[in-house]
């Protein structure tokens, strides 16, 4: 009285396969494998389609897109940042989306999800990754049942806006959506790690890898799984699944930062010091203060145990103060505001109270720090811009150290 039944998911036009899956159960469990096979397909194709569709789009001439292609085109360059370069054009294409559709709710949501992943990976800023709070709040204060824009939105007001109870109600009304989105399990889960609730979390993102094993954030997940049994106090286990993680997304800075400190719980020194260089070439001038600050944690056992890590391996307690810069860091400046020219997210010095003309006004505009001088990020459209005026003093480099683990 066996059973055993076979799904797979094809695209018509090519016959290509897109996905396939076997199921085994019993006569007498029937409606429960019927259930596990539902949820499955389900789970299964909401990534595949999005990506096969991406895919697609890519294939077309660029004249000949139109929002939702442009924006199908962006989710794979801004989903897994292993370049800066991917975040630039991805935004260049979310742009052209919103220029095409200004009140495009998906591409609003899209450049949530692009600041913070270029804040996940260390690419961009904390102060940066704030330049979406337009988008954020367009769409989370939309009728919209679009249940990833949801998710991403309210996993951006979350994780940057520290709106933690607001981004949570967002994810679970995704999740009414679409129950069966390995996304929106996915965010749901690491938004429980941040208010401390481990159980819901581990709950969430076991969920979300039974859902869709084969996600393209199966990093970000593991490594949420080892977040929660760190906070736990399970380091052992912590472990196995930040390094998992560690295999399969080795840019998600998350990864490295847990392992700095379940490395140093378990007395494995050498191993802590080795991720803690990693994050140390990454983010030169990252202090304890800054990931004091900057945590979406609230875990007292996770903030203690971290602040110890980070002060054994040598972090200093603050931010160094840089005097005058070499001609090195000049020429890195260039390339820093060339490379924010093409991806439509720059930050602008603003000049000293002395130097100021009388009665300039600053506008709608949040700090950014940099050496030599104060950084002001603005923006439009949840897109940081700036405009340098010609009384500013020299723009200082931006340093990837204001971000939350």
């Amino acid at each position: 009285q066996r059973l055993r039944i076979f799904t797979q998911l094809a695209e018509a036009g090519t016959g290509h396969t897109l996905w396939q899956e076997r199921f085994d159960g019993s006569t007498d469990d029937i409606f429960e494998l019927q259930d596990e096979v539902a949820a499955r397909v389900a789970g299964a194709l909401e990534p595949k389609l999005i990506w096969a569709e991406a895919a697609r789009a890519r294939a077309k001439p660029t004249g000949s897109l139109a929002a939702y292609d442009l924006c199908l085109r962006a989710l794979p360059l801004i989903a897994k940042l292993h370049a800066p370069e991917a975040l630039s054009e991805g935004l260049t294409l979310i742009r052209q989306a919103l220029a095409l559709d200004a009140g495009y709710i998906h591409a609003h949501a899209l450049v949530c999800y692009a600041h913070t992943s270029s804040c996940a990976t260390r690419w961009w800023t904390f102060e940066q990754a704030q330049a979406a709070q337009p988008s954020a709040r367009l769409v989370l204060d939309s009728d919209t049942d679009d249940a990833l824009a949801l998710a991403y939105a309210g996993h951006w007001m979350a994780y940057i806006g520290r709106g933690y109870q607001e981004g949570l109600t967002a994810l679970k009304r995704a999740e009414a959506l679409n129950p069966n989105s390995g996304t929106v399990q996915m965010l749901l889960g690491w938004v429980h790690n941040y208010l401390n609730q481990n159980d819901p979390a581990i709950i969430h993102l076991e969920r979300a890898k039974r859902l869709s094993p084969l996600h393209p954030h199966i990093g970000i997940i593991n490594c949420g799984i080892g977040n929660a049994l760190f906070q736990l106090g399970d380091y052992a286990r912590a472990v196995t699944a930040y390094e998992q993680a560690m295999t399969e997304y080795p840019e998600f800075a998350s990864t490295q930062l847990g392992l700095i400190g379940v490395y140093w719980a378990l007395g494995r020194k050498a191993d802590s010091a080795r991720m803690a260089e990693w994050l140390r070439r990454k983010v030169p001038d990252m202090s304890v203060s800054t990931f004091k600050r900057t945590r979406p944690q609230h875990s007292p056992e996770y903030l203690a145990l971290m602040t110890e890590a980070l002060r054994a391996n040598g972090f200093p307690e603050k931010r160094a103060q840089r005097s005058r810069r070499s001609a090195a860091q000049r020429a890195a400046t260039a390339r820093a505001r060339a490379a924010s020219r093409c991806s439509g997210v720059t930050a602008r010095a603003v000049p000293s109270a002395a130097s100021r003309a009388p009665g300039r006004r600053r506008g709608r505009e949040r700090p950014c720090r940099g050496s030599g001088g104060s950084w002001r990020v603005s923006g439009s459209g949840g897109v940081a811009s700036m405009k340098r005026p010609s009384h500013a003093r020299t723009l200082p480099v931006l340093k990837p150290s204001e971000c939350p683990p």
